[in-house]
């Protein structure tokens, strides 16, 4: 179980993406970046914030406690 690739195809599907260059380019960050995420089954706090802010007026807000160790 992979909770980064998990998350990360969450928010892909959320945002209506069919790549991850597609969500790394909404991210502000590369591709590499998150294949990185995934390899370290973890995503920085500082981009679960940013995908947070991104999305202040949606429901799709991730809280930190939902993220796992």
């Amino acid at each position: 179980m992979n909770g980064a690739k998990e998350i990360l195809d969450k928010w892909m599907f959320e945002q209506g993406f069919s790549t991850y260059k597609e969500l790394a380019e909404y991210l502000g960050t590369k591709p590499a970046t998150l294949d990185a995420w995934k390899q370290r089954k973890e995503i920085p706090e500082k981009a679960v914030s940013k995908y947070n802010f991104l999305n202040s007026n949606k429901e799709t807000k991730l809280k930190l406690t939902e993220f796992p160790p």
